[in-house]
């Protein structure tokens, strides 16, 4: 069933993508899936986790952690990078990719669990390569509905997100709305962490660069800072993210075995100061990727003539009485 789906999603993706995410049993779920069903442009995959090995194993394979060594196996670049999740950009396909690593879920059950509206409740499920869907999403979708689910893990983000939808055609009612907000009046924000960890999925900006924190925290101060914020759902550059950097986000929900791994790489005994000391040289290697990403995104193919050149130059044996590249 729904066979041209699983298509277009393996053909978006790539195979070695599909195949890494089908061996770490990821769920392909949200705005994804809702505008497959839907006919339109796909803007970007969220991946979600179904163990914290999945997590160690996609993590070690974007940035090439091995035994053996640490040259990637996969051409995706970390783009990005909160304590909610990591971007990714596949450099051949050129699709954007998010590992969304702030949650484990069991189930496919337990990611709509955490989803705000039904017409987003559809997934992939790379494992058994079926798809699972709310029983109603496809009635929200033909009927551009929407539906608030009040157990959704970020209800502001829910809010803002009404008018993205509004715009795609989408309705929603009064006592839909209603629905929305008393739920963030019943949700306790007590401190900057609990802020930043509303909204940092929905700007992609660093979110440690959206407050000021050396300000006592108040819900009046939030809002007297947002002032001076101007708020949009899309990605922004920013800077790459370093290994270490994406380790700090990420290791609380690595398997303890990963969690293992890493720290042999670590020296703090002569530092003094407990500085961490990475021994692999990954961040100058995958700042190296990024730059021949950004400098070659057409990737052309060399031409015979090109090829022929390099070879002959290189002079290997067997060509050494060819004297003139035009005899060929």
């Amino acid at each position: 069933m729904f066979e041209t789906e699983k298509l277009k999603i393996k053909q978006l993706l790539g195979t070695d993508v599909y195949d890494m995410f089908k061996e770490t049993k990821c769920v392909l779920a949200g705005g994804a899936i809702t505008s497959l069903f839907t006919n339109k442009e796909i803007n970007d995959f969220d991946v979600y986790l179904t163990s914290k090995e999945s997590l160690s194993q996609i993590f070690a394979q974007i940035y090439g952690v091995s035994e053996d060594e640490y040259i990637s196996q996969f051409d995706l670049i970390a783009k990005f990078a909160t304590k909610r999740s990591m971007l990714c950009v596949d450099k051949y396909h050129k699709q954007k990719i998010q590992i969304i690593h702030y949650k484990i879920h069991d189930s496919v059950e337990s990611i709509f669990k955490s989803f705000d509206f039904d017409h987003v409740c559809g997934a992939f499920d790379f494992a058994t390569e079926e798809f699972v869907l709310h029983e109603n999403f496809l009635k929200s979708n033909s009927q551009r509905l929407m539906q608030f689910n009040p157990a959704t893990d970020f209800p502001i983000t829910s809010m803002l997100r009404v008018s993205k939808y509004k715009e795609r055609g989408y309705t929603i009612s009064k006592a839909q709305v209603l629905r929305i907000t008393f739920t963030i009046a019943n949700k306790e924000y007590a401190s900057w962490e609990d802020v930043k960890s509303e909204i940092s999925g929905l700007y992609g900006i660093a979110p440690e660069d959206m407050f000021n924190e050396e300000k006592p925290f108040s819900l009046e101060e939030v809002v007297l800072q947002l002032d001076k914020i101007i708020l949009n759902d899309k990605y922004v550059d920013t800077k790459q993210p370093t290994f270490q950097g994406c380790v700090d986000l990420m290791k609380h929900n690595f398997s303890e075995n990963f969690n293992n791994y890493l720290a042999q790489f670590e020296d703090d005994s002569e530092s003094g100061n407990n500085e961490k000391i990475w021994w692999f040289p990954k961040d100058k290697y995958y700042k190296a990727q990024q730059d021949k990403y950004d400098a070659d995104k057409t990737y052309q193919t060399a031409s015979i003539d090109t090829v022929i050149k390099e070879w002959v130059n290189a002079k290997p044996v067997g060509l050494e009485i060819i004297d003139d590249l035009d005899e060929l």
